[in-house]
């Protein structure tokens, strides 16, 4: 008689404080006889027969998380000291042993009703819980679990299309409905890509960027992506990721230009055309030959002693220039600032209306063409694109000092036919770095450099 009008009057409180759950606690109740603990009573740390917890009902619960209730009759805990730690413990449902559990704890109660909050649960997949209270060196199990099974991962994005299509890189876009997302679940948006169609897919090998729907500002995801390569059909979807589990919307494709280059006289837009190779070079992505500014032939070994037009003084550090000269700081003075045409190695070697660029040609080069770093034939350096579309190719050939070749396949520098007039000792380049954009400066005219030869 006195254990159902207990049994009624927990029913009646747990229904108090928990209106929502609609249930009565008679459901809860451990059935005699029944025990789920793996230690009993045997070993003096756990207790499964006891009322002192009970296992309640899930709150409210998303992808990622769950909110669990439970009661603790803490006035059947044996007399003792302490404060009774109480709380809920949640493991997957096909374990096979509760070493894998996760525990919460809750620090008050709400007459003798708490709750347990849990996250980092994973999608799609059931759980089971109970509740308990530790007191005195032994947990106190509730020894009936109640199952619940979290929420799949709902895809809100829809993938978009891609643009700005050229060699090597493109634009992806999303769209994304943000309306409605449980904050709770830490949601991340993103856009995944792949050449091989395939990869597009929970468990393939792909490339992605994402974001948290809680920065996202305006419903759209864009992602601008780089190093593609040339001529290549490339796969993209949008994804919604939650807890590690990807929903992904539909694949679409996008292939990147194919890049057609020509070794001779390329119109780029510019007021002179360019070639398409360096000289001593016969395809695009060959370094060619280096050369000291105002020689015509390669050597061994790049330096003041072995320069052309250097001529033996016992002032000036040993030397002084013989020819190109606008200061007589420097040596013989004919205000010459340009190459004469024998002494331009693009004309002497390829004839024709081929020479060195000037300095001002080389900055039109610089300012009105798109760089972008790439790789052609296994080989690094910068395709330049003109105003009109049309492309070259200028290979990191690094240069040469002495008798070493310095930074080949990250540096680039090449020979205008314009002298430095306030340094005479110097000649203006271009150079340009792997992670840098094209920029102006001069060298020591003895330095070996690349030349590219430019034609009206």
């Amino acid at each position: 008689m006195k254990r159902n009008i207990f049994a009624l009057l927990r029913t009646f409180v747990f229904a108090a404080f928990v209106p929502a759950l609609a249930l009565s606690l008679a459901a809860c109740e451990p059935e005699n006889g029944g025990g789920t603990g793996t230690g009993g009573e045997e070993d003096g740390t756990e207790d499964v027969t006891s009322e002192i917890a009970v296992t309640g009902l899930v709150d409210k619960f998303g992808c990622t998380y769950a909110d669990i209730s439970g009661y603790a009759n803490l006035n059947l805990l044996p007399a003792g000291s302490g404060n009774p730690v109480i709380g809920v413990e949640v493991v997957e449902a096909k374990a096979e042993s509760n070493d894998n559990a996760v525990q919460s704890t809750s620090g008050s109660l709400t007459g003798n009703i708490f709750t347990a909050s849990f996250s980092d649960l994973s999608p799609a997949t059931e759980y089971k819980y109970r509740s308990f209270v530790t007191y005195g060196g032994i947990t106190y199990y509730g020894n009936k679990y109640n199952t619940f099974t979290t929420k799949e991962v709902v895809n809100v994005t829809s993938t978009g299309e891609a643009s700005d299509i050229k060699y090597f890189s493109a634009v992806l876009s999303a769209s994304v409905q943000t309306e409605g997302v449980d904050a709770r679940d830490n949601v991340y948006v993103g856009l995944s890509w792949s050449a091989t169609k395939d990869a597009i897919s929970a468990d393939g090998n792909f490339e992605s960027r994402k974001t948290s729907v809680q920065n996202m500002e305006d419903g759209v995801f864009t992602v601008s992506l780089n190093d593609l390569s040339e001529g290549t059909t490339y796969y993209f979807a949008s994804f919604t990721l939650v807890g590690g589990v990807y929903a992904f919307s539909s694949v679409k494709e996008f292939t990147t230009d194919v890049i057609r280059l020509e070794t001779g006289a390329v119109d780029l837009g510019l007021s002179v055309k360019w070639a398409g190779c360096n000289v001593g070079a016969n395809s695009p992505e060959e370094y060619g030959y280096y050369f000291a500014w105002g020689e015509t032939e390669e050597k061994t070994d790049y330096s003041w002693p072995t320069y052309k037009w250097r001529e033996w003084s016992q002032w000036h550090n040993g030397y002084i220039l013989a020819k190109y000269c606008t200061s007589s700081s420097y040596g013989w003075v004919d205000n010459k600032t340009t190459l004469d045409l024998e002494d331009d190695v693009a004309h002497v070697q390829w004839g024709g209306s081929w020479r060195m660029p000037t300095k001002d040609e080389q900055d039109e080069l610089r300012t009105k063409c798109d760089w972008e770093w790439t790789t052609m034939n296994g080989v690094e350096g910068y395709l330049v694109t003109g105003p009109n579309g049309n492309s070259i190719f200028l290979p990191a050939a690094g240069y040469r000092n002495g008798t070493d070749v310095r930074l080949p396949g990250s540096y680039g520098s090449y020979w205008s036919g314009t002298l430095d007039e306030n340094d005479s000792y110097d000649a203006y380049i271009f150079s340009f770095w792997r992670s840098d954009n094209p920029g102006w400066g001069n060298y020591d005219r003895y330095f070996g450099l690349t030349v590219r030869p430019v034609t009206e």
